[in-house]
């Protein structure tokens, strides 16, 4: 499950890339009151608060990948796979925001994209299953042994 949970999301640094490259064209293009809508403080910090999440996501995947051959037991491949599927989630998200209705309709790729990034956070694992994982390696959980099935 590390080798998929690490690397299933990889091609979905390209797709939000590619979205975030289009919000910006699109914010130099389209003008609203007279400016460019990338004028407004809140499209433009919310491109930024994207870009973030991205060079993040492309950190802690890179990072997973690197460790696949390393110790076991890291958090890395649980770590990337939900930061990773729930920063896809929010970038598309975001997307539909600067985008307005253009973004929302139901025949553009921002919203087959959100729907498909909806899914990542789903497949090979929940991301609440993912925080699991992640407090049992910490250790802040541990396997029930007594068949109480709460964890304590």
């Amino acid at each position: 499950m590390a080798w998929e949970r690490s690397l299933l999301l990889a091609p979905w640094l390209g797709v939000m890339q590619r979205e975030i490259d289009e919000c910006v064209r699109h914010c130099r293009r389209r003008r609203q009151f007279g400016k460019h809508i990338g004028h407004f403080q809140s499209v433009s910090n919310r491109i930024v608060d994207m870009r973030i999440r991205w060079e993040l996501s492309r950190m802690l995947l890179y990072r997973a990948a690197a460790e696949l051959d390393g110790p076991d037991g890291t958090i890395f491949p649980e770590a990337s796979k939900l930061y990773v599927s729930e920063t896809a989630t929010d970038v598309f998200t975001s997307a539909m925001q600067i985008y307005g209705a253009l973004g929302y309709a139901s025949d553009g790729r921002t919203e087959r994209n959100l729907r498909d990034a909806h899914g990542m956070t789903i497949s090979s694992g929940t991301s609440d299953m993912q925080r699991v994982v992640i407090a049992g390696k910490l250790g802040i959980t541990w396997p029930d042994t007594e068949g109480s099935g709460d964890g304590s």
